[in-house]
């Protein structure tokens, strides 16, 4: 079943006749989203192709927020947001909690987050016989991403005045694409590269 934008404003109207909430979140390719890269069941950008789909969801959600501004959120970088207007960081959705989080994967394995499904590297053990608070206070190469702090970031997100409300949007999307935590996130990244980041969010 394909979804247009336009079904996308239609939920909207519908969330909001429902008093219901809408998060709109892009799919990140890593994960589970990787294993449907690997079998075609979704298809890989290219840069151009990227950063037009990037504005089209920001933009789509700005439609959806006029429509409903109390009961959308977007998962996306706020400076991206922000470019359209500060109003609308109101519909920002929280950073990740990576510093709080661990994900148990299908097999039990236990990772940071969904990223441990096409990176084994970042399994730290396995709820079947690890206990939980081992992991948690001994995380071996959990470290690596726990401890990564906003000025820490490499790339654009060094110099962004929101990333420490942002902390990189997806620090495992940055392992994805640049296998550092500390790399800034691909999409601002991609967008600065294009000189199509807002400058006015620059230090």
């Amino acid at each position: 079943m394909k979804i247009t934008y336009d079904d996308i404003l239609n939920l909207v109207t519908l969330a909001r006749e429902l008093d219901s909430k809408i998060l709109l979140q892009p799919i990140l390719p890593l994960g589970r989203a990787k294993v449907l890269l690997k079998d075609k069941l979704i298809i890989k950008l290219n840069k151009d192709k990227t950063i037009n789909l990037v504005n089209k969801f920001i933009e789509t959600a700005i439609k959806a927020y006029e429509i409903y501004p109390d009961g959308i959120f977007i998962h996306a970088p706020p400076a991206l947001i922000a470019r359209y207007g500060l109003k609308y960081l109101k519909m920002a959705h929280r950073k990740c909690p990576y510093k709080n989080m661990l994900a148990v994967l299908w097999d039990g394995s236990i990772a940071p987050c969904a990223i441990g499904i096409s990176h084994p590297e970042t399994i730290i053990g396995n709820i079947k016989k690890d206990s939980i608070i081992d992991i948690w206070l001994h995380p071996k190469g959990y470290l690596a991403m726990r401890y990564v702090k906003p000025e820490d970031f490499i790339g654009v997100c060094s110099r962004c005045i929101f990333n420490k409300y942002c902390a990189g949007f997806c620090i495992a999307y940055s392992y994805e694409t640049y296998g550092d935590y500390k790399f800034s996130n691909p999409y601002c990244q991609l967008m600065y590269d294009a000189d199509l980041f807002p400058r006015e969010f620059l230090l």
